[in-house]
C-alpha cells in the first residue's frame, strides 16, 4: 500500500469529504445563492439610481416651474420694464 499526500486537483469537486453543488445555474441542484446575492443587489442599486433620477425630474421641474414663475414677475411687475407698471401703453398690446 502507498501512501500519496492529498492531492485537490484529483477531484475538485469534493472538499473535506463533502460533495459541493456545481455552480453552473442551468445544472439540477446547482448552487446558485451567489448569483441571487448578486441579483438581490444589483436589484437594491436599480431601485436607488431610479429613485435618484426620479428626485433629479422632479427637481428640474420644480426649476423650471420657479424660473417661468420668476420671469413672469419680472415682466409683469418690474418697477422699470413691467407691463402693469407701464403708462399710456396698454400693456396687452405690448
Amino acid at each position: 500500500m502507498q501512501i500519496k499526500s492529498y492531492n485537490p486537483s484529483v477531484d475538485p469537486n469534493t472538499i473535506h469529504g463533502n460533495v459541493q453543488p456545481p455552480s453552473d445555474s442551468n445544472a439540477y441542484g446547482a448552487n446558485v445563492s451567489g448569483a441571487k446575492v448578486w441579483q438581490t443587489g444589483m436589484s437594491a442599486v436599480q431601485q436607488q439610481m431610479q429613485a435618484y433620477v426620479d428626485d433629479q425630474i422632479n427637481l428640474s421641474v420644480l426649476d423650471a416651474k420657479n424660473k417661468y414663475e420668476a420671469g413672469m414677475n419680472d415682466l409683469l411687475n418690474n418697477p422699470d420694464t413691467g407691463l402693469l407698471n407701464k403708462q399710456d401703453i396698454n400693456a396687452l398690446d405690448v
